[in-house]
């Protein structure tokens, strides 16, 4: 047979080049969009939203600031939301800044839920942006102990290949990293998994799918107007406070000018809307600022409400007095009679103008709901109660709407609340919110309480260092190694009341707490075997040079915490001290 005959027909050829034109082209575009275009509007969504999407817009903010400043030194803090609920960067920066002596940027790539394995592939990711150090504030819980025999409940025997089973249905794998997965466990996947994953890693299509649509809506929209709906209260700060979700308490006061145009948009929850009587009564009132912090602090409660600003000088020391003053007691008494009055408004949003002076504040009384003191403020008609007032709209009180705010974290109501319980109070409050006795009918506790039964079960066997998560931790700690970036672990605090129950007795490692001989009896009998087991884990991978270890987990009281391993808002600012001394001595170290 010639050479001729063995060429491919021309018009084949045609074809096939056309195909893998068109492929390319498909390629660009989806590279394009995927890669870039939905993430050029100015992102307006707020604390702890579109979790998927704000991590890949997250990382390209943290490339273009590092092209911008690459002589500044960078602290990468990176976790689940284990780390996320306790750092924000507008406080680590100026602690850091002033210690090191140097211009230091903190800044925190992570994710809720965010595991090691996780970590292992974002690792290449994180030392494209040139960290002098990776600070990883984790727990025991991000090591997946619920995942203990299928389907993923807890037990008395580990199982490495259940484990690996849930890494593969888990949304980090899905849309962040398939590609390298599938060239990694290339000889472990079914080839219904490889095919997957490879497809997901070269087209973003399949991969983002609804993930991007609605919080490029939201951006949208929020570029326009001020919205009603959100995920979370980014409006201006009531001295009386606001639950996270933006539910007032039973009073809010505000100046005038908050009001856009004299009117004053809210909405009523199915919960008061629903009982016989309700009323809302607007007053004139004196400029809330009078009763909002004491004097001297105004300028720190602006600047971590806000996140950022002009800073407060001596700032370690004007956080600490800030920390320490006595909780605000809110004034709701009105002076005389109201100048506007909603009976039994309905369900829904609303808004109605109140007449005021331009100068001057409105005070807004709400009956019915709960106040501080756990009593009703007022109560009209039936003696019914609720424990949320109305809703206020996602940037109440501002003209623009905020923008880069995913990690700006603001004091909630409840954090009041909690902060001011101690002894059997705080108990009382966790085990009722925590770990009631139905827990297993209501899906916001299921996790919580999953692990929790699964320290004890732990208990069992002791820790294992061949569990799957903890093996990816090491090797996470290579990765960074080989790249040339040091990793400091922050075994963060836990909450005393479930720590107690499996890690009684074990104090932090430091030079008076359990040294290896301690840890090694209590690893191999009596309570906490497991968890004694975990610390000698973590001991043996700082001594042999892996990460640098920082054991923090029994240092806080309840009353910092929200669950059993996520701190409260105060909690979260006691603690920007410890990491910054943490973060400077790991810096000075570096060799």
């Amino acid at each position: 047979m010639t050479a001729e005959k063995r060429r491919i027909p021309r018009g084949l050829s045609g074809f096939i080049a056309a195909l893998l034109a068109l492929a390319a082209l498909v390629w660009g575009i989806d590279r394009l969009f995927y890669g870039s275009l939905i993430f050029l509007q100015e992102n307006h969504s707020g604390w702890d939203s579109y979790r998927w999407y704000n991590f890949e817009s997250r990382y390209r903010d943290l490339e273009r600031e590092r092209g911008r400043y690459p002589d500044d030194l960078l602290v990468l803090i990176t976790g689940s939301s284990i780390a996320k609920y306790s750092v924000q960067e507008h406080v680590l920066d100026p602690l850091l800044s002033g210690a090191a002596g140097r211009r230091v940027r903190v800044r925190f790539w992570g994710h809720a839920a965010a595991s090691p394995t996780d970590l292992y592939y974002y690792a290449p990711r994180m030392l494209a942006l040139r960290p002098d150090l990776v600070v990883y504030i984790s727990g025991p819980a991000d090591l997946d102990l619920e995942r203990y025999v299928p389907p993923w409940e807890v037990g008395p025997a580990y199982d490495n290949e259940m484990a690996r089973a849930f890494v593969l249905i888990r949304h980090p794998l899905q849309i962040n990293y398939p590609g390298a997965f599938a060239l990694d466990q290339v000889d472990r996947l079914s080839m219904e998994d490889l095919a997957r994953f490879s497809l997901h890693g070269i087209i973003g299509g399949p991969r983002f799918r609804d993930q991007w649509w609605e919080p490029n809506v939201f951006n949208w929209r929020a570029g326009r107007r001020v919205l009603r709906g959100y995920l979370n209260y980014q409006g201006v700060q009531l001295p009386e406070g606001t639950y996270r979700e933006g539910h007032t308490v039973s009073c809010l006061s505000f100046s005038y000018a908050a009001l856009d145009q004299g009117e004053f948009t809210f909405e009523v929850p199915p919960a008061l809307a629903a009982v016989p009587g309700f009323r809302i009564d607007f007053f004139r009132a004196d400029p809330p600022e009078q009763h909002s912090v004491p004097d001297g602090f105004a300028m720190m409660r602006d600047y971590l409400w806000n996140g950022g600003g002009e800073q407060p000088e001596n700032f370690r020391a004007t956080l600490g007095a800030y920390l320490k003053r006595p909780d605000v007691s809110r004034d709701c008494r009105a002076v005389g009679a109201p100048v506007l009055s909603l009976e039994q408004p309905g369900l829904g949003w609303h808004t109605v103008s109140v007449p005021g002076p331009q100068d001057g504040a409105v005070l807004v009384g709400l009956t019915h709901v709960l106040s501080d003191s756990g009593a009703p403020l007022s109560v009209s008609g039936d003696s019914i109660v609720v424990g949320r007032g109305l809703r206020l709209p996602a940037q109440f009180g501002l003209r623009t709407p905020r923008t880069r705010d995913i990690l700006v974290r603001r004091a909630g109501w409840y954090d009041r609340q909690l902060r001011a319980l101690s002894g059997n109070a705080i108990v009382q409050e966790y085990e009722t919110r925590v770990q009631p006795g139905d827990w297993k009918e209501r899906e916001e506790l299921l996790q919580l309480n999953r692990i929790r039964l699964a320290h004890y079960h732990a208990e069992f066997h002791g820790f294992q260092e061949s569990m799957l998560q903890f093996k990816r931790f090491a090797l996470f700690a290579d990765r960074l190694n080989a790249g040339g970036t040091r990793l400091l672990f922050v075994n963060n605090p836990e909450n005393p009341i479930s720590l107690d129950d499996y890690a009684s007795g074990l104090t932090r490692l430091s030079p008076v707490g359990p040294g290896r001989a301690e840890l090694e009896r209590r690893a191999n009998q009596g309570p906490a075997r497991w968890y004694a087991g975990y610390l000698l884990a973590l001991l043996e991978l700082e001594e042999t040079g892996r990460i640098g270890l920082l054991d923090l987990h029994d240092l806080l009281p309840a009353n910092r915490f929200q669950d059993p391993h996520h701190l409260n808002y105060y909690g979260m600012l006691e603690m920007a001290p410890v990491y910054a001394d943490a973060i400077v001595d790991a810096l000075q170290d570096r060799p």
